[in-house]
């Protein structure tokens, strides 16, 4: 085996490393305001190791990301679960500007997300953790299109506005304008089924330009 390969090794072994150590941080602080996360499965091999190295690389960022953001809201007395107070300090970690008015829209029970342009999730409110039975190496490496099943016109719809808002073509808080549906989780412990409705996608800027947006639904169980 030559250097380069023993090199390669390390490094991967470095990021599995990482990526546990980070995973189970994120689950202990998570879990304190009383959720059940795992950071991953009992498995031998965790999705994370059979993903690319630009996905392990947005999942250390995410969990470091949402980390810091958490620490920093426990250390100055604020509650974790005001998704207001956390999505901004997340706005302000990556330098985005939004919407003022999608902090009007936003309710407590409402599952918040941010995604870049790249479609990289960099941001999930703790109420998100009320809906899901998957890991955090399930949720962040698994192949994401094979995570949920839905109805393909809500999908359809999904995959339009997604579309429109990371052209830069929408930029204003915008109703999603998908019908309440059914959704499936695939694979997971529990495959939770779900009613979600798609609330709001409101679009980020940086310096003018378009860089992400924020996702607001509403979930209920089956």
């Amino acid at each position: 085996m030559n250097t380069l390969s023993i090199s390669s090794i390390d490094n991967s072994r470095c990021e599995l490393i990482e990526f546990k150590r980070l995973a189970h941080e994120y689950c202990e602080i998570i879990n304190q305001f009383g959720y059940k996360v795992k950071p991953h499965r009992d498995w031998k091999v965790l999705h994370f190791e059979k993903c690319a190295l630009p996905q392990k690389k947005r999942a250390i960022l995410f969990l470091d990301a949402n980390i810091e953001i958490l620490k920093e809201c426990i250390a100055s007395g604020e509650n974790p679960r005001n998704s207001a107070r956390l999505l901004w300090r997340i706005l302000r970690k990556i330098k985005a500007t939004p919407e003022a008015d999608i902090f009007d829209k936003m309710l407590e029970t409402d599952v918040v997300e941010v995604y870049l342009d790249d479609h990289t999730q960099i941001f999930r409110n703790l109420e998100f953790f009320n809906y899901t039975s998957f890991t955090i190496d399930e949720l962040l490496c698994g192949p994401w299109h094979k995570l949920y099943k839905r109805d393909w016109i809500p999908t359809l719809r999904m995959m339009r506005m997604a579309v429109k808002i990371f052209a830069g073509r929408l930029n204003s808080t915008s109703a999603w304008n998908v019908p309440t549906h059914v959704f499936y989780e695939v694979g997971s412990e529990e495959t939770l089924k779900q009613t979600i409705e798609l609330k709001y996608l409101s679009p980020l800027k940086s310096n003018g330009k378009m860089m992400g947006a924020i996702c607001t639904s509403a979930a209920s169980r089956c």
